[in-house]
């Protein structure tokens, strides 16, 4: 197995942290000894061929699982250079480094180049908390009172997008021209970005033409994404004051 106890290894890729990444990064505990350094496994095959046949292998021939099971039985390793789908022609550069066991996640916060700023917010945290989720439950009450029902999912994403807001911007969605729309708005946004990589349970050949091979139209949330920029925008703009 890779030596990734106390040791953990980043070798620079293009979608590193570090703006010029020269030579690897290694970080151990204080007191602990250094294990050797070791070149990251596994390759990236050729271009365009080597995204294509992992991509076909994520989806069809072994399945997500298999998948990175499989390559971890190859290298030895739970760190390794593959392709990562959607890959070509909705990724221009699929190449990444899997991190799947958790004492290699670490690394990525221990970066030397990574910006790390105060949270200047951090007393607000626990009372937007407590006003957002007792909210929750008062609407909650009132639906099912009013109703005989309530969908949990839905208030439950209104209060975690109001929370995160109010916390962060000091910004209340309601009140603003978003009103009570952003969690909407950004399921169908993320949805258009995870379209690729889900299964609609259609046959391989369609789902290859129909959501894998070109990106899906972005006009079909382009107003949508435009009111959350906009938002964001203003409530960066009025805390930035």
């Amino acid at each position: 197995m890779h030596p990734i106890g106390p040791v953990a290894i980043v070798r620079p890729i293009r979608a590193s942290l570090s703006e010029n990444p020269t030579a690897p990064v290694s970080v151990s505990k204080p007191g602990q000894s250094k294990l050797p350094l070791k070149d990251i496994p596994g390759d990236y095959g050729l271009p365009f061929v080597g995204p294509i046949k992992d991509r076909l292998d994520y989806f069809y021939n072994q399945g997500r699982d298999e998948f990175f099971r499989s390559k971890i039985q190859k290298y030895q390793s739970t760190v390794f250079r593959t392709n990562m789908p959607p890959g070509p022609f909705i990724s221009s550069d699929p190449k990444v480094v899997a991190l799947l066991d958790g004492k290699s996640f670490p690394v990525l916060s221990m970066c030397p180049k990574l910006r790390k700023k105060t949270f200047s917010r951090a007393s607000k945290v626990i009372p937007e908390f407590e006003a957002c989720y007792s909210k929750l439950y008062e609407t909650l009450e009132k639906e099912l009172s009013e109703k005989g029902k309530s969908s949990f999912q839905t208030v439950n994403d209104q209060a975690g997008f109001n929370f995160l807001c109010r916390a962060f911007f000091g910004s209340n969605p309601p009140d603003t021209k978003l009103g009570d729309d952003g969690p909407g708005l950004i399921s169908k946004w993320v949805l258009l970005q995870l379209g690729p990589v889900l299964s609609l349970g259609l046959p391989g050949y369609v789902e290859e033409l129909a959501i894998r091979t070109f990106p899906l139209p972005p006009f079909l949330v382009k107003k949508d994404y435009q009111r959350l920029y906009d938002f964001f925008y203003q409530s960066f703009r009025f805390r930035s004051r």
